[in-house]
């Protein structure tokens, strides 16, 4: 971001000179024999190999200015000669466009101010357009714009333009020293200003950067004021193609955003009536002191010029009075459609010379009776409201539509295949309802993703509900009435005179078997009962942890116990330490039961991962249990089951890589734990309250790529906070967006950012998801409905 965006005294000349630029010389010179290498990076490099091969006779060894760092550095010395024509003399004004030098021509002995461009600013494009518009500059000859007489890129990579020395103060210096000034000079000055700008307007020439420090008043030996145009065309020197603009790449590139029109701000064609816009800045600004928009960054301001209604100009001074008929042609000047402003610098003329005059302006009258906060730039409406009735635009990439087409036809095909299933299963007799289990987990079975299951399994899965076990019922008894391997309810396990037969098995469940290139993880559950629901990590494929199951040995897995498990917990014992990655704990789990009964045993100690979405408080056994899992790299709790001060005393909260909680309405104690956890990558809140100290140890967390709020953050206030992590490229706001320029300004500082998920899409008005893309051309911005 360059420093007038920032600080809009930067603008301000040093020592009293400011260069002029308009485009009307006797002579021209192209000098198409200087060739320059726009690819990036080219001319900066190439510039600084020449900066140091010079340092000491075209460039200073040292700049004598200061807060040097803020702005383009070039810095010639006294004696360089630019272009094999000029000769630097002394330096005369720095800003956001480059520095300006007092230069004698050597050949005609005439003084006059030489503008260097820094390199990097400078596009091919915009050279080129340069250079084609060149003629057209030279023939302007007017009194209030300042002549070009020379351009050129020196050794191929520092371009210059030579102009006529103009000495005066601009309205930046008249407001930095006097402030704002009354409304009989300005309605003078301004009148100038129309004369020279509609001058350059008929001839097809339009300046793009109307401000304050590019409107020079001159005064002669008799006192009589003359105002100079400065910088005509500049902005199309460093302009990109509408394209590749953004509102991000327009603040870098223009520097002016105080005074930028709404079309301009969108990186959209511009016409004659984004000048007139800017002059109406000029002027808020020369009358009130202030522009019409302010703010804390290029973002904000630019999303005011856009959005916001300007307020009058006696608003603007805390109630010193202004004329009606000034405030109507401020109001005029300042619509966001260019329709509705004036549509040539020659009306606002005239409507100027009434107000000296002291004559009436007929109030003026929009199209609607609402300023929609848009624009045409010659469209017959916004870019956002031509679509209103379409569908939104796809945001996906060609990889995600094609992966998303095959999804929703997998969906399809899976409800299909799940109606003729149902519809066999209810009305035809045979082996659905009465199948040999012997025979089906003989079968071989197919493979789903990494992971390989029986055919018996398979055909558990196609009719059971992809969720873990219910407690107290097992899936198996809807779909087997086999009496050959009968399978056990839970009632029938409590009120039946025996326990399974299984129980008293010792074998561990699962063996590794090497097929080929692959080795699997071979798991033999009893057939006689259901101890619980397997599936893949990331996975809604749950299959009944029951008879013989496979998977890939890399394969994380997920197992969510069924109740028998407490109620036999030998059943526990017959685990391996790495079976599975991850513990889940359902809302119909006796989450402590089934803890205590795993106490002692590695297949806890070892785990990696524990979800629990149990809604009562675990007992305080339990919470020792976990405090004990060393190896816990990914967890997820509800305050209801642990509160905020044991979770905050867990000995893995410290490296926890992957961490979800929901209802808090205090965390500062966990906040507190996680401090300086540079392992945590993936972060969930929902229904979590955080107090300043918590958001102060959330900027602590240097290593989070992912965070998803729900019902946690006060948007305004806390996105601020995110700025300050290096590494966050994905966010998820499902609580509707304030859609404002705090908003906006916060999302923008998210520099690595490069996913932005919000709620549903019905939500957010075509026109502010435009606006949104527009602002965060980094982010790929996704609307979807809130996870249940």
């Amino acid at each position: 971001m360059k420093p007038e965006e920032k600080d809009r005294s930067d603008r301000r000349p040093i020592g009293g000179w400011k260069l002029g630029s308009a485009f009307g010389a006797v002579t021209l010179n192209l000098r198409q024999n200087e060739k320059a290498d726009f690819s990036q990076g080219a001319m900066s490099g190439k510039f600084s190999r020449l900066k140091q091969e010079g340092l000491g006779t075209t460039f200073n060894r040292r700049s004598d200015q200061t807060d040097s760092s803020k702005l383009p550095q070039i810095d010639l010395a006294t004696g360089a000669i630019i272009g094999g024509a000029y000769e630097i003399i002394k330096m005369i004004g720095r800003g956001g466009m480059g520095e300006v030098y007092l230069a004698e021509h050597r050949t005609l002995k005439k003084n006059c101010a030489l503008k260097l461009i820094p390199p990097e600013q400078v596009t091919e494009v915009g050279w080129h357009r340069f250079q084609q518009e060149a003629k057209a500059f030279a023939k302007l000859d007017h009194v209030n714009l300042v002549k070009v007489s020379d351009l050129g890129i020196h050794e191929g990579c520092l371009p210059f333009y030579a102009m006529e020395l103009v000495v005066g103060k601009t309205l930046a210096d008249m407001l930095a020293g006097d402030g704002p000034m009354g409304i009989k000079t300005a309605l003078e000055i301004f009148t100038q200003v129309c004369d020279g700008v509609a001058y350059a307007h008929r001839v097809g020439i339009i300046h793009r950067d109307i401000k304050p420090a590019n409107i020079m008043v001159v005064k002669n030996a008799s006192g009589k004021t003359t105002v100079k145009i400065l910088d005509f065309g500049l902005a199309k020197l460093t302009q990109q193609d509408r394209e590749r603009q953004s509102m991000t790449s327009m603040g870098d590139v223009f520097g002016s955003p105080y005074y930028m029109s709404p079309e301009q701000c969108a990186g959209h064609k511009v016409d004659n009536r984004s000048d007139i816009y800017s002059i109406g800045c000029t002027l808020f600004e020369c009358l009130t002191g202030r522009p019409p928009f302010d703010g804390h960054s290029s973002v904000a301001i630019i999303f005011s010029h856009q959005e916001a209604d300007p307020p009058s100009l006696t608003e603007a001074t805390n109630g010193h009075f202004f004329p009606k008929p000034i405030e109507t042609v401020m109001e005029k000047l300042l619509r966001k459609d260019p329709d509705e402003r004036y549509q040539i610098v020659t009306e606002l003329r005239i409507d100027l010379e009434k107000l000296a005059r002291g004559e009436e302006i007929t109030p003026y009258r929009s199209k609607s009776d609402s300023n929609y906060g848009g624009y045409t730039a010659g469209r017959s409406a916004p870019p956002w409201k031509e679509h209103e009735d379409e569908e939104e635009p796809d945001l996906d990439t060609d990889e995600d539509a094609s992966t998303r087409n095959k999804l929703i036809t997998a969906a399809l095909l899976v409800v299909l295949l799940a109606a003729a299933t149902s519809a066999v299963y209810f009305f035809v007799p045979g082996p659905w309802h009465a199948h040999n289990r012997k025979a089906t987990t003989a079968a071989t079975a197919g493979t789903t993703g990494n992971s390989t299951i029986t055919a018996a399994a398979a055909t558990t899965t196609a009719l059971a509900t992809p969720e873990p076990l219910s407690d107290g019922v097992t899936l198996a008894k809807s779909t087997s009435t086999s009496t050959s391997t009968s399978i056990s309810t839970a009632s029938a396990e409590r009120t039946g005179p025996a326990a399974p037969k299984s129980l008293d098995e010792k074998k561990l469940y699962s063996t590794l078997v090497k097929e080929g290139k692959h080795t699997y993880r071979q798991f033999q559950f009893p057939t006689d009962i259901v101890i619980g629901t397997i599936a893949p990590l990331g996975q809604p494929n749950w299959v009944l942890a029951q008879g013989p199951v496979r998977f890939r040995d890399d394969t994380k897995l997920v197992f969510s116990p069924s109740s028998q498990m407490i109620e036999y917990p030998a059943y526990c014992k017959r685990f391996r330490p790495d079976d599975f990655y991850q513990l889940y704990l359902s809302k119909r789990t006796d989450a402590s039961a089934m803890l205590e009964a795993l106490a002692g045993l590695p297949v806890l100690t070892s785990l990696q991962s524990v979800r629990l979405t149990k809604e009562e408080k675990l007992s305080q056994k339990s919470l020792d249990l976990l405090n004990k899992c060393k190896s816990i790299k990914s967890f997820e709790c509800t305050g209801m089951a642990i509160d905020a001060t044991a979770l905050a005393s867990m000995s893995w909260l410290k490296k926890i890589e992957r961490l979800t909680i929901s209802d808090y309405s205090n965390t500062d104690e966990i906040f507190a734990a996680l401090r300086n956890n540079d392992s945590l990558n993936w972060l969930d809140l929902a229904n979590c309250k955080l107090s300043a100290a918590g958001l102060k140890d959330l900027q602590t967390l240097r290593g989070l790529i992912v965070l998803n709020t729900a019902r946690s953050l006060v948007v305004e206030r806390d996105l601020p906070a995110l700025k300050d992590l290096p590494k966050l490229a994905k966010l998820r706001i499902d609580d509707p967006l304030p859609f404002n320029p705090n908003t906006l300004e916060g999302l923008y500082a998210i520099k690595p950012m490069r996913v932005l998920v919000l709620g549903p899409s019905n939500h957010y008005p075509n026109a502010t998801k435009y606006k949104l893309q527009m602002a965060l051309r980094q982010c790929k911005i996704v609307y979807e409905d809130v996870s249940p």
